[in-house]
This record gives C-alpha cells, structure tokens and sequence, in this order.
C-alpha cells in the first residue's frame, strides 16, 4: 500500500472515529439536546463554558485533520494557507452566532443552532474545498 493511500485512509479514519467516539469525547449538553426531540421541548439552562470547550476542541481537531488531507492532496502551501484563513473565518463568524442563536433561544426555532453547530462541529468544510481546490488547479493547468 502507498504513502498517500495509508495516510488518506488514516485521515479519514480519524474524522470518522471523531464522529463515532463523539458521545464519548464530546458529551455536551447541546448534544444530549439535539438527540431527542428538540423541535418544541423546553431548552435546559446550559453551561456556556462547556459548550464553548467542547465545541472548540472538536472544531480544532476535524480542522487539523482536514487541513492535513487537503495538503496531503493538494502539496500547496498556498492551498493550505488559503485553507486555514477559512477555517479561521468560519469559526470567528460562527462561534458568536451559535452563542447568539443560544442566549436567544425561542421554542420551535432551535434549526438555527443545529445548523450552526453542525458547520461547526462537523468537518463539512474540507468536505466543500476539496472539489473546490480541485477544479482551480485544473483550471489554472489548462490555462498554462
């Protein structure tokens, strides 16, 4: 088996043990939350520092993954710094409108801070750069 192979496999791998562990790893209050049925149940009080903990360790982790498959890839630093900036933005824009969506929570609107949430604790970025980053190369190698 390749070098390439063996670590996009691992990679892959991590994000999905991540994903699978995550009621191990990350056992948040807003997790225990969305798991039932939340459409129209009384939020409980959470604890913000938790929440922000958690959530920001596993943005961190999916975030490190995720830029080690893209440069596995891609070999460009200039693709992986481009990277970083948006995972950076994303998590600066992101994280105060979670805890927005989550002080001002209203009872049936709760798919604001699912979503955000989600994009946040969900490794759906490299998922939307990968394709991305590829039809830029290939459009800058027919180009030349």
């Amino acid at each position: 088996m390749s070098k390439f192979l063996r670590y996009s496999l691992v990679l892959l791998l991590s994000l999905a043990a991540i994903r699978f562990f995550e009621h191990h790893l990350f056992n948040s209050e807003l997790a225990i939350f969305f798991d039932q049925e939340f459409s129209y149940a009384e939020p409980p009080e959470f604890e913000m520092l938790q929440i922000w903990l958690q959530i920001t360790l596993r943005f961190l982790l999916n975030t490190f993954i995720s830029l080690a498959i893209i440069f596995l890839l891609f070999q460009n630093k200039k693709t992986l710094k481009f990277a970083v900036v948006l995972y950076s933005l994303a998590y600066l824009v992101l994280t105060p409108l979670l805890f927005y969506f989550l002080n001002n929570l209203e009872q049936g609107e709760y798919f604001y801070l699912f979503y955000t949430r989600r994009f946040l604790v969900q490794p759906v970025l490299v998922i939307i750069l990968i394709p991305a980053f590829y039809y830029q190369k290939m459009m800058s190698q027919q180009k030349e």
